[in-house]
């Protein structure tokens, strides 16, 4: 038994080892923010032993105004020390102030900084990084996690410090006036000690699980409202408030948790504190007198002290749940940005007016759990062509696309553009030259003029509303009110259907790609501005390589190629005209039916 528990204790003081340097480490990695407020930090450490040393004096100062003042009855010595008293609080008060105002100073710096760069990380990161993370936990890591790092270091760790320095100073003080009642006093220090170690790791625990609450809970709430008008559609309000309920409930319950032990814990340091001071009392009346060397002027300094030690021990526990708090929040920030999921590629290429683009033999899967979602995939588009895919929902239409804009990689096989690897081109450089125009339609809250720009400084106004021409977009635009300065509210709310996908349209043009992919751009707009677009899509199939997923007959007649799949793989592939000619063909079958659904394919 005894071997198990020596066992048993080694692994878990290697267990606490383990964590204190893993938080260390975590400390350390704040460095590279922290620093741009050196001169702050360095101010603020420069103030914990001039703060601690006057709180130290403090006491003492009201010992010697009542013994050599108040006592003897001497009005220029009590007007001496309690003008000393006063310069000492005064002093304590501007050290803690500017303690508190540079620490805040070189936080909040770091703070900003570090969100900034996580938002840049983040939104660097592959797609395949993004379909395994909630949007709001991701929000959360960006917003609470941030928080909770300020408020702790802001209050936790440097003031700790002051405090701990200062519990410290007094102790030396206590000791000055009377050793004997400071060593009874210092009996009762390993008992508040193991009080506030207990507790601090309660707080902990149920602080830590109010932060994954309040996580699933913003989780939830973003898709709730994300997915507003499915939920009124279905009528799902009362689930959708049911499951929130309970989740608010169960953040709700931990957050109480928190408040009952530090309350609890206030309230047992308080007991603690009048049950010392009662034992002190108790030991000078029995055993002494003013023979032995105590005064009034001792007795006040000296309660005064045990006031000022057991003050900063109530703040401890909470302060080291803080702490702990924001080790946790480094953990979750840095296990983001520690991360360098990227895609593949950082050569620059000179890109041709119409891009060539091959894949050959290409298979891709998701996931192990997903399957194969392309197998041996190969087609070829010639430089300026244009390419329909068309086939039945879920057979890979979508996932080509994602492939050739490196949304995803990590596929065998390769696909080259005007003969160079797409693995080897920098992916910002591709996406500035590729323009897409998707089913799922997105809007920002702002002027029409910076949802077709998006704020791109390499897009001037006169290339909207050129953009806005070609597309027949002008033709609404210029009849709302303030016409390109409109107000769009977020998601397009205050737009029609049409008129959001005509906008995303117009974006796509606004840069002059090299390379068009529609998915199926004119499925929601109305047959007069549908055949604005058509018009314009014979001149920009001329002009640039084309592809687009098509849904409706009228889209593909336009294509020169046709690229038909099936559970993810090419069944037929070549001129549209070539493809007719086999009445028992895919294509010419798809034809007969309408084509495909006009849903999204996976």
């Amino acid at each position: 038994m005894k071997a198990v528990s020596e066992r048993s204790s080694s692994v878990v003081s290697k267990k606490e080892t383990s964590s204190s340097y893993r938080n260390f480490k975590g400390l350390v990695k704040l460095w590279p923010w922290l620093k741009q407020g050196k001169m702050q930090l360095i101010l603020s450490v420069f103030m914990i032993p001039f703060a601690a040393a006057l709180e130290t004096l403090a006491p003492l100062a009201v010992q010697k105004t009542i013994d050599l003042g108040v006592i003897p009855k001497d009005r220029e010595t009590i007007i001496y020390w309690a003008t000393i008293y006063l310069g000492l609080m005064i002093g304590t008060y501007l050290c803690r102030v500017t303690q508190s105002i540079a620490t805040a100073t070189a936080v909040h710096r770091m703070i900003l900084e570090m969100r900034q760069t996580l938002i840049r990380h983040v939104l660097r990161m592959p797609s395949k990084y993004h379909d395994s993370q909630l949007s709001g936990a991701l929000a959360t890591r960006a917003t609470s996690d941030f928080d909770n790092l300020s408020e702790s270091l802001n209050q936790g760790v440097l003031s700790s410090v002051i405090d701990v320095v200062s519990l410290a100073g007094c102790v030396i003080g206590m000791f000055i006036l009377s050793p004997k009642l400071a060593l009874i006093t210092i009996i009762l220090v390993p008992v508040v000690g193991f009080i506030v170690m207990w507790f601090s790791k309660k707080l902990n625990h149920s602080m830590m699980s109010a932060r994954k609450k309040i996580a699933a809970l913003n989780g939830f709430t973003q898709e709730a409202f994300a997915a507003m008008t499915a939920v009124k559609l279905l009528n799902a309000s009362k689930q959708v408030s049911k499951r929130y309920r309970s989740l608010n409930r169960e953040h709700r319950d931990a957050q109480m948790e928190s408040v009952f032990y530090d309350a609890f814990m206030f309230a047992t340091l308080d007991g603690i504190a009048s049950i010392t001071l009662g034992i002190v009392l108790f030991y000078v009346i029995q055993t002494m007198d003013i023979s032995h060397g105590l005064t009034a002027g001792i007795m006040v300094g000296f309660v005064q002290y045990v006031q000022q030690i057991f003050e900063p021990l109530k703040q401890l526990g909470t302060k080291m749940a803080m702490l702990q708090g924001a080790f946790t929040s480094i953990e979750r920030i840095f296990g983001i940005l520690d991360r360098h999921d990227k895609i593949s590629g950082d050569q620059q290429v000179a890109w041709t007016s119409a891009p060539q683009v091959n894949f050959k033999n290409v298979s891709f899967s998701y996931g192990k759990e997903s399957g194969a979602v392309l197998s041996n995939v190969n087609f070829t588009i010639p430089s300026g062509s244009s390419l329909a895919i068309v086939g039945a929902t879920g057979s890979g239409k979508s996932t080509l696309i994602k492939l050739l804009t490196k949304m995803y990689d990590g596929f065998d096989g390769s696909i080259d553009i005007d003969g160079k690897p797409l693995s080897s081109i920098n992916p910002d450089q591709l996406r500035e030259n590729i323009a897409i125009v998707p089913q799922d339609i997105v809007l920002f809250e702002g002027s029409i003029t910076f949802n077709i720009s998006l704020g791109l400084p390499n897009v001037s106004e006169s290339q909207v509303k050129k953009a806005a021409q070609m597309t027949g977009a002008d033709q609404f635009i210029n009849h709302l009110t303030g016409g390109f300065d409109f107000h769009v509210r977020e998601g397009g709310a205050n737009l029609s259907h049409g008129q959001r996908q005509l906008i995303v349209f117009t974006r796509a043009l606004v840069r002059n790609p090299k390379m068009i992919i529609l998915d199926e751009a004119t499925s929601s707009i109305d047959p007069k501005s549908e055949a604005l677009i058509q018009s314009s899509l014979s001149k920009i199939i001329d002009q640039r390589t084309v592809i687009v997923i098509a849904h409706r007959l009228n889209t593909v007649e336009r294509c020169k190629n046709v690229l038909v799949m099936s559970q993810g793989k090419v069944i037929e592939f070549g001129p549209r005209e070539k493809l007719l000619e086999d009445k028992t063909g895919a294509f010419y079958k798809l034809l007969q039916h309408g084509l495909a659904s006009p849903t999204n394919s996976k």
